[in-house]
């Protein structure tokens, strides 16, 4: 859809909901959002339909149980990973401490000193066998909490698995870089300020080209310009994502609720991928400038009816056209996000059913998606 397609369409629906909100006549809402939606889904041509269609097969009907979207190598620390050095440790240390204290004790009979320097070395090495066992058992215990905790995306900052375990950011970074080295985390890298934990090479070469277009464009003022544009319009959105979340605590419907949580799963999604791409982000800025606005007036709406008398039938089917509205946004912002990265040579599949893992995660199935859509 050509620019001035998106400006008209953005415009059409900013004038819809605004008539709505200021008259507080909702009853044809949902339905004037919809024809709007769909009207400009089909303008966009067959192609993009078509892919459209396959892509939201993929997302919803994946049969995929995996959930960490980059490799990872759980037999890189098998069960009982640092138990027999930590057992035999232990034990040596005892009995060689048992024996060296022994030969101390005789000294004073028969010259056993040597002896007892040989047995307290003795203990010392099992001591230090020991403590690598119990470090080697920890850190098969942490790879389980950091498996769980980098579960729903492809990197991280340190500080932020340092605060969710909770562990100092120093021993995290030294953990990971140690599963990286055996090969738990078979692509995983860490920056050279190691500040992110970066789960596969395709993600960490998109990180080193963006830390070098950044070193770049500090030489170009102008650039710099066009980057600070471009973080602003991120940091917009999530703006609004935030405002999507706090709504969402507000309002008491679960339907409505599980309506919210499918439209910041995808915002969330599409921003992140703006953060590894932003290029990309002229392409999003109708998302920014018209269909976030959109939802958060919506979002208003629903909530000052909330607020009022819950037994009128009014504000009933008030409500209910805004829920269909939302429905329909988020139709848009599904269409959105895979118009962005139809001619992403990234494997999009991949991304597809991380998606839909995380979905099923918060009790988003395949049916409840077919329930939104009826």
């Amino acid at each position: 859809m050509d620019p001035k397609k998106y400006r008209e369409l953005g415009e059409g629906l900013k004038r819809i909901v605004s008539d709505a909100v200021g008259s507080q006549n909702y009853d044809r809402l949902s339905e004037n959002i919809s024809n709007m939606v769909n009207g400009a889904l089909s303008a966009a041509g067959s192609e993009l339909k078509k892919t459209g269609e396959s892509f939201k097969n993929s997302f919803f009907n994946s049969s995929s149980n995996e959930v960490i979207p980059y490799p990872i190598n759980k037999q890189a620390l098998p069960t009982g990973y640092g138990m027999i050095p930590l057992i035999l440790g232990i034990a040596g240390t005892v009995v060689f401490a048992g024996a060296a204290l022994i030969m101390l004790l005789l000294a004073a009979v028969i010259n056993t000193l040597a002896i007892s320097a040989v047995f307290a070395l003795l203990s010392l090495v099992c001591l230090i066998i020991a403590v690598k066992g119990y470090r080697s058992y920890r850190l098969k215990k942490r790879f389980k909490r950091y498996s769980m905790l980098m579960s729903r995306g492809k990197y991280f900052l340190i500080d932020d698995i340092a605060s969710a375990y909770p562990l100092r950011r120093n021993d995290v970074a030294k953990d990971i870089s140690k599963l990286i080295a055996l090969g738990a985390f078979p692509q995983g890298h860490i920056d050279n300020e190691k500040k992110y934990f970066i789960g596969d090479n395709e993600t960490y070469q998109h990180y080193m080209r963006t830390m070098e277009t950044e070193r770049e464009i500090r030489k170009d003022p102008a650039a710099t310009q066009k980057l600070e544009e471009t973080r602003s319009a991120i940091e917009k959105g999530k703006k609004y994502i935030e405002h999507i979340r706090r709504a969402n605590d507000i309002i008491i419907d679960k339907a409505m609720s599980d309506k919210l949580d499918l439209t910041e799963l995808i915002l969330k999604n599409i921003f992140g991928r703006l953060e590894k791409r932003p290029d990309l982000v002229p392409e999003a800025r109708k998302l920014i400038e018209y269909y976030l606005p959109i939802t958060e007036k919506l979002l208003n709406a629903y909530i000052d009816l909330d607020n009022q008398n819950m037994g009128s039938e009014n504000i009933r089917k008030s409500k209910t056209e805004i829920e269909k509205s939302i429905d329909s946004v988020n139709t848009a912002f599904y269409n959105l996000y895979n118009s962005l990265f139809t001619d992403d040579k990234i494997d999009i599949i991949s991304d597809i059913s991380v998606l839909r893992s995380m979905f099923a995660q918060e009790g988003l199935n395949n049916s409840d998606f077919n329930k939104r859509e009826g």
